[in-house]
């Protein structure tokens, strides 16, 4: 027998449901490695805001209900929502709010779901609004501080300082980790 005959009966030998896999496993790393190929650069930059983002919220893991607003879950959203559109951005920001504050914070409280919700209104509207750094950075700090923060304005006077707290240093933090770069981001992403 030949190599290929023996390959053919090494095969029919794996389970029906193993070859199966076997087969749509590589059929899917085929579809990545093409995607790869064709969409290098946009990946690229896809794959640096993720990281960026989603390892700004990593410090939830230690330090829980401290209501600081260092997250770059929001400013990553929105160069991605104004480089690549609409469609991607409202799916990259809940998917990078929920990894970085779910998974890697390990951080799951009743701020949560409006975060995810601020971060989606954030990638939806930023390709519809212009870019200046400073307008930006309000503008987004103010999306994710109201919707983060709207569950402590209904809470008890401490309560409320902590959602003050965040609106505050989320905007500070970001516009001095932004403005000198954020026009560099959205280029590297819209290129």
């Amino acid at each position: 027998m030949g190599f290929i005959q023996d390959t053919v009966a090494r095969l029919e030998r794996i389970p029906t449901a193993t070859r199966n896999l076997m087969f749509l496993g590589i059929l899917a790393i085929s579809v990545l490695v093409l995607l790869v190929l064709s969409l290098g650069k946009e990946l690229f930059a896809l794959g640096l805001l993720f990281i960026l983002g989603t390892s700004s919220l990593a410090y939830k893991r230690r330090y829980k209900g401290i209501p600081i607003g260092i997250e770059q879950v929001t400013m990553t959203t929105f160069v991605v929502g104004k480089a690549f559109g609409p469609g991607i951005g409202v799916i990259y920001g809940p998917l990078t709010a929920v990894v970085g504050q779910y998974i890697l914070g390990n951080d799951f409280d009743a701020d949560s779901i409006p975060f995810f919700f601020g971060a989606g209104i954030v990638g939806l509207t930023a390709h519809s609004l212009p870019f200046p750094p400073l307008l930006s950075v309000l503008l987004c700090s103010l999306i994710v501080s109201f919707c983060t923060s709207l569950v402590d304005f209904f809470g008890e006077y401490e309560q409320k300082l902590y959602g003050l707290l965040f609106m505050v240093t989320h905007f500070f933090v970001t516009l001095s980790l932004w403005l000198p770069i954020g026009s560099s981001l959205l280029s590297i992403a819209a290129s």
